[in-house]
């Protein structure tokens, strides 16, 4: 198993991943973790799950 820490790590943890899931709060220190950069990080066709 493989963990992720710090402010890039949701970065990090998107690399070639099918999958994200996203259960961060939306604050201060999460708003615009999620967009351009994350999803080119995905493996094609990837995909977001949003329950944050």
């Amino acid at each position: 198993m493989t963990y992720f820490s710090g402010p890039q790590a949701v970065h990090d943890a998107a690399e070639g991943a099918n999958y994200q899931i996203n259960v961060l709060p939306l604050t201060e220190a999460t708003e615009n973790v999620l967009g351009a950069g994350l999803f080119a990080r995905l493996s094609p066709g990837g995909y977001l799950v949003q329950i944050g």
